[in-house]
């Protein structure tokens, strides 16, 4: 799991794979960032919500909590779905908006 930008293992997952939020993945394979002020997570309950910039391509995705996110990425052939990641032909990733600001 992800804490003040280290990763770190319960020794739950096996084979030197640590966890992603969902499931055991290499530790190359896991972005540890956070928790970090972020306006899109300003006055939203907690939970998981998608990335939308157009470099993420539904590859990345939030976890707000407190006006605070942690920046999570899917493991290599899987996108977020909105609620988890899942294989890259099973989603659509939406078409983004251009003019966006953060």
């Amino acid at each position: 799991y992800c804490f003040e930008n280290e990763i770190h293992n319960m020794s739950s997952c096996k084979g030197g794979k640590v966890f992603n939020g969902s499931e055991c993945v290499f530790p190359e394979e896991f972005l540890c960032e956070g928790p970090e002020f972020w306006p899109g997570c300003v006055d939203v309950p907690p939970g998981l919500y998608p990335d939308t910039t157009l470099k993420s391509k539904c590859h990345y995705y939030h976890y707000c909590s407190n006006n605070k996110r942690i920046r999570l990425v899917c493991p290599p052939g899987k996108v977020f779905n909105g609620d988890t990641c899942v294989n890259d032909g099973k989603f659509t990733c939406p078409k983004v908006e251009v003019n966006e600001c953060y």
